[in-house]
């Protein structure tokens, strides 16, 4: 009984100590991998050759696969220089080149200050890339962290699957989910890779709510920006969240003759200033628009004040927000929801012939959520998330006011014009087809009667 006794004690303490070896706790950690000395390399070096540097490296351990379209991590190195290096592996590269575009990347142990970093790509050797990163240079800290929660390439519409919910995907992005601390002993740079938990966005859906920031006055707005989602976590609480996303200054002209809006030709819309960004929201956070009205010395105050929490619920936000009818139906369909950023829109509407109108503000898109903060099971996390880049698809000519069914303002004559072109083409719906039949009719009738007109002329001038 003793010595079974002593067994159970030691298998008890083996195995305590597996677990505080593969398992760590507060920052995602899940296993540790084996400590691997790499040579330095520099831009010049093939990425065969730097692979090879690495004893563990097996080139049968990499496949080729012409049907996975993804890209995989599997090492990193820095250089003599100060650069950092990517090295993928990306399964069907030798059927199909694919480049990867950027990283979602910290620069410590967390996710908290996670951003991209764009990738150079250096050399290639059949399914092995090796990517500069830019924007980065190796510190002097004895410990230097590269924590990549995910990696980008660009969305290729004959591979990759539509959003399906009206947004356009710019960039698709795979997780890596790899912390890799780097240090120096003597000459020898050692590399060490621990695997850190990430979280994943699926279907990612970004638009804005419009208000009028006047209530008397309808050529002055502001666009609330937001991205809706839900994620392959069980998450109770979102408690913040880090977006990034690109920024536009747009300038849109349309000149409408006799109500035929919806001609392209001569819509124009033009972008210039741009900048990329990323905001951390919160979900104490409030966004607020102040629109104003009416007010007779503070005696009779008619201007009205809107809020919205940065971090709501998807319920939440379809009930309160105001979102179109059409966002609201892509909405009810996610969990969580990000108002991230305000813009202001400005437009101007002149009659006659020829109606000229024009808008001009700022434009968001190419969206992407790097980080969220969120309580699940009564644990608190703060994770890396794996997220495509999405864009709302504007439409100019729409001319949003901010009403609730955001439908389109159109001319009479282009209302019945589009009607017979639906008609022609199969989507005419059944008030559009009365339409475009009625008119038809009526255009033959006419088309008699001035023939029969101009016969009655000719013969009462000519007899």
């Amino acid at each position: 009984m003793k010595q079974a006794g002593k067994k159970t004690y030691y298998a008890v303490i083996l195995l305590i100590a597996i677990f505080f070896i593969f398992f760590q706790t507060g920052g995602g950690a899940v296993y540790r991998t084996a400590v691997s000395a790499r040579a330095d390399t520099s831009n010049f070096s093939s990425v065969l050759a730097d692979l090879q540097k690495d004893g563990n490296f097996k080139l049968s351990d990499y496949p080729e696969n012409s049907k996975d379209y993804s890209i995989k991590v599997i090492q990193i190195a820095e250089s003599e220089s100060g650069n950092l290096f990517l090295y993928t592996y990306q399964p069907c590269q030798n059927t199909r080149n694919l480049t990867a575009t950027k990283i979602n990347m910290s620069l410590s142990e967390t996710a908290d200050d996670t951003g991209t970093y764009g990738l150079e790509q250096v050399s290639t050797w059949s399914v092995f890339c090796k990517y500069e990163v830019n924007g980065v240079k190796v510190s002097s800290a004895a410990m230097r962290y590269y924590n990549i929660t995910s990696i980008y390439r660009d969305f290729i519409k004959d591979i990759d699957k539509e959003t399906g919910n009206g947004n356009i995907t710019n960039g698709k992005a795979y997780g890596v989910g790899q912390c890799w601390k780097v240090s120096t002993q003597g000459e020898t740079l050692m590399y060490e890779m621990l695997q850190v938990e990430t979280v994943e966005i699926i279907n990612p859906f970004t638009s804005y709510v419009r208000r009028n920031k006047n209530q008397s006055h309808n050529y002055y707005f502001q666009d609330n920006y937001y991205v809706a989602f839900r994620t392959n976590r069980n998450i109770e609480e979102l408690l913040s969240a880090t977006v990034e996303y690109r920024i536009q200054d747009y300038f849109y002209k349309e000149n409408n003759v006799l109500g035929f809006g919806d001609t392209a030709f001569w819509d124009k819309a033009t972008f210039s200033n741009e900048r990329r960004t990323k905001k951390d929201v919160y979900c104490d956070e409030v966004n607020e628009l102040n629109q104003d009205g009416f007010n007779l010395f503070g005696i009779f105050d008619l201007n009205k004040k809107f809020s919205w929490k940065r971090i709501q619920s998807s319920e939440d936000f379809v009930n309160n927000a105001g979102a179109s009818d059409s966002d609201n139906e892509q909405i009810k369909k996610l969990q969580w929801v990000l108002m991230f950023d305000e813009t202001s829109v400005y437009r101007y509407e002149g009659g006659g012939l020829i109606v000229r109108y024009e808008e001009t503000g700022q434009i968001i898109d190419e969206v992407t959520i790097l980080r969220l903060e969120f309580v699940e099971n009564g644990i608190t996390y703060n994770l890396g998330a794996v997220s495509d880049t999405v864009s709302k698809d504007h439409d100019f000519s729409d001319k949003n006011d901010g009403s609730s069914n955001n439908s389109k303002k159109q001319g009479f004559f282009a209302y019945i014009w589009n009607c017979i072109v639906k008609l022609f083409t199969g989507k005419a719906g059944v008030v559009e087809t009365i339409v475009a039949v009625s008119t038809l009719f009526g255009v033959v009738i006419a088309v008699v009667l001035a023939v029969k007109f101009s016969k009655w002329v000719y013969s009462s001038l000519f007899k």
